[in-house]
């Protein structure tokens, strides 16, 4: 039979002082020869594994500022922000929720804008001066009626002179409808010049046999 009594940690060897449970010691039942005083009998010293200055003391004390450390880092790394701030905008300006990011809409009173994207201002009223270098048809825009119904203001898009000019205006008429075909090319006189590409709005004035009298205007371009 073995009797199980609690010992001071001191006289613990070091391979027995762990982070546990009191220290538990077996020592046999009868006292060895030349024993200490409190192996004979004596009340057993009650020494628990928490006593100040314990290995298990300390141990978790070193724990529990850990612990401490860590929360502490992770409340300074939460308390910053992971979104980036967007750049404020100019007071009176619309929201971005809302806000039409396209193209903004042309002032009023402005002429439509060109292939180049640039307003052209008024068309440019021009007459045939054809014949021309390399003649080729070239779609209108617009063809409007007079009050007497009697000619057409035809406009369209053409290029610089004397690069593009109106070559001529052939115009096709019958009960039904009047075919207005224009045509373009390079001035004869200047069968060497180079224009820049920019986009001109061009008018001319077209005459007809009759009155147009609810008859359909059709290009004879496209």
């Amino acid at each position: 039979m073995a009797l199980r009594i609690r010992v001071p940690p001191e006289s613990v060897p070091w391979h027995a002082a762990r982070p546990a449970a009191p220290h538990m010691i077996t020592y046999p039942s009868r006292p060895r020869k030349g024993a200490p005083e409190w192996d004979r009998g004596a009340a057993p010293w009650a020494v628990t594994a928490d006593e100040p200055g314990s290995l298990y003391s300390r141990v978790r004390g070193m724990r529990k500022l850990w612990l401490v450390a860590l929360l502490f880092l992770a409340v300074a790394c939460g308390g910053t922000s992971s979104t980036s701030a967007s750049p404020e905008q100019p007071e009176g300006s619309p929201s971005g929720a809302g806000a039409d990011h396209g193209s903004p809409a042309s002032p009023a009173g402005t002429a439509p804008a060109g292939p180049s994207g640039a307003p052209s201002g008024a068309p440019s009223p021009v007459t045939p001066a054809g014949p021309t270098l390399n003649p080729r048809k070239v779609p209108w825009e617009s063809a409007t009626p007079a009050a007497d119904g009697r000619s057409l203001d035809v406009v369209w898009w053409s290029g610089v002179e004397p690069c593009t000019v109106l070559d001529r205006v052939e115009v096709t008429e019958t009960a039904r409808q009047v075919t207005v075909t224009l045509y373009e090319g390079q001035d004869r006189r200047s069968p060497d010049a180079v224009c820049i590409a920019i986009a001109i709005l061009k008018t001319t004035k077209v005459h007809l046999k009759a009155p147009l009298d609810g008859r359909k205007v059709v290009d004879g371009a496209k």
